[in-house]
């Protein structure tokens, strides 16, 4: 982003801050976990989660898993227990997040544990169909390689790419509104996670620093719920948390603890359908690969 582009983020700048806030997320310490899909074991995890719209109020998701697995989105449809698998002509150095608006899906190949990455990038696909309940036009447009542009960027506070792990530019989470994208940072030196704004068009970007939250914890997913933001994480411990953000005041108005541990929550959706939030978590040992509904809202 060209830093004099100065309208662009006034503009954006206020229109976030003067949306409604999320009521979902309440005060309450512990959230109850509600229904848990066990997935199948080819799944080790899902890395970003999304709802997409299919027409009726029933829960369905895109989901990707990270680098190193298939560069496959999949569709899951809550009420069938169903998960297809749809190919994709691109690359999977890390993808972390998945989102969706009207006419887009977004994919950021942008996880970067060591700090090491200088090809940071988010994948658009136009052409999708309005209503995703034909998974058949999904696959067509998604396989089709001219449907796909990029936005490569990189972090102009980052001037170190050594190879590294206590670093602070790491990134799992996206929203997408309008002419604005905006990623959260999953800072392993400092738990806090940076707010940068990029413009939802293709080329090669400098991400613009927004503000810096402090959730105390690794932020690795987000989602829209109600006009407003919720962020995932996790800690060092083993604890998963759920937060809201409140973009006038730049910081996270609610944390609440979710009821599950040891996990790693990877992944976020807002149903708005039936009004539910839904997570995902990678394999552990002790527990398969999973979606859960969250219940108590």
């Amino acid at each position: 982003m060209r830093i004099n582009n100065l309208w662009f983020f006034l503009i954006s700048a206020v229109s976030i801050s003067g949306q409604a806030q999320p009521t979902l997320i309440k005060e309450s310490p512990t959230s109850n976990l509600g229904v848990v899909w066990n997935l199948e074991t080819i799944y080790s995890e899902i890395s970003g989660l999304t709802a997409i719209n299919t027409g009726n109020n029933t829960p369905t998701f895109l989901a990707i898993q990270d680098g190193g697995n298939a560069t496959e989105i999949m569709v899951c449809r809550w009420v069938e227990r169903k998960i297809e698998g749809i190919k994709v002509p691109l690359v999977n150095s890390d993808w972390e997040a998945i989102v969706v608006d009207s006419s887009r899906v977004y994919l950021g190949d942008f996880g970067n544990n060591r700090g090491n990455r200088k090809d940071l990038k988010i994948y658009r696909c136009l052409g999708i169909p309005s209503n995703f309940n034909n998974v058949g036009d999904l696959s067509q447009a998604l396989a089709d390689n001219h449907n796909w542009d990029s936005i490569q960027f990189n972090f102009p506070d980052q001037a170190n790419f050594s190879p590294r792990f206590r670093h602070n530019f790491d990134c799992e989470a996206m929203l997408v509104r309008g002419d604005s994208i905006w990623l959260f940072t999953k800072n392993w030196r400092n738990f806090r996670s940076q707010i940068y704004l990029l413009e939802n068009k293709p080329g090669r970007q400098v991400a613009l620093p927004v503000a810096e939250l402090k959730p105390r914890c690794l932020v690795t997913d987000a989602c829209w719920v109600n006009g407003g933001a919720v962020l995932l994480g996790y800690s060092v411990l083993g604890n998963q948390f759920i937060m809201n953000v409140d973009w006038a005041k730049k910081r996270i108005s609610k944390k609440r603890k979710l009821a599950i541990k040891p996990a790693q929550m990877e992944g976020v959706a807002f149903n708005p359908g039936n009004n539910k939030i839904y997570v995902s978590t990678e394999k552990r040992k002790t527990q398969q690969a999973a979606i859960i509904e969250l219940c108590g809202n």
